[in-house]
């Protein structure tokens, strides 16, 4: 088809199939009319869409100012404080000491408990002449004075057992036993 044809053929349609007076004229006008965004956007749209861009701006001013802040960037934030007391507030040294006595003997325990390669517990039976541990399975064990005493030295034995006392045996992998303890629970 070529352009004459085409042209008939809308002729033809226009007068089979009219469009309405309103129509026509609504057309017209917006055609003599320059273009206008207030034909797209009427007023109340307008207002929204000047929210929305006013709040796009200001979330990114915020995105872009945390992410220019130094702090933000840095993994751990360092505080040094100094302390200087007067001479009348020097902490009293002796309490210092005792502090550190304490916690030296509790870490010198938990290295002992450490290196144990497993524990049993078990009963004092008799302590006149070689010492005498019966466990929960009624297995005896004897444990010669002059260990009792090196195992009382080194303070990895209570010196304060006697007989019917309940006691935890530490053995080290070589199954040799490294420490004795009173324990406050009747486990067997």
């Amino acid at each position: 088809m070529n352009d004459n044809e085409f042209k008939q053929a809308y002729e033809q349609s226009k007068q089979q199939y009219p469009a309405p007076g309103r129509i026509k004229r609504q057309v017209i006008n917006q055609a003599k009319q320059p273009f206008s965004w207030q034909n797209y956007l009427p007023g109340k749209e307008w207002m929204a869409l000047c929210g929305a861009l006013c709040c796009l701006v200001v979330i990114y001013a915020m995105n872009t100012f945390t992410q220019q802040s130094p702090v933000a960037h840095s993994d751990a934030l360092e505080v040094a404080v100094a302390y200087h007391g007067y001479e009348d507030e020097l902490p009293d040294t002796s309490q210092y000491q005792q502090q550190l006595t304490v916690y030296n003997k509790a870490y010198k325990d938990k290295l002992a408990t450490l290196t144990a390669f497993h524990s049993k517990h078990a009963m004092l039976a008799k302590h006149e002449g070689n010492w005498l541990f019966t466990d929960c399975n009624n297995q005896k064990i004897t444990v010669s004075p002059q260990l009792m005493q090196d195992l009382m030295l080194h303070k990895r034995a209570d010196a304060e057992l006697m007989a019917g006392n309940f006691v935890e045996l530490v053995f080290d992998d070589q199954g040799r036993l490294i420490q004795i303890t009173q324990s406050r629970k009747h486990l067997c």
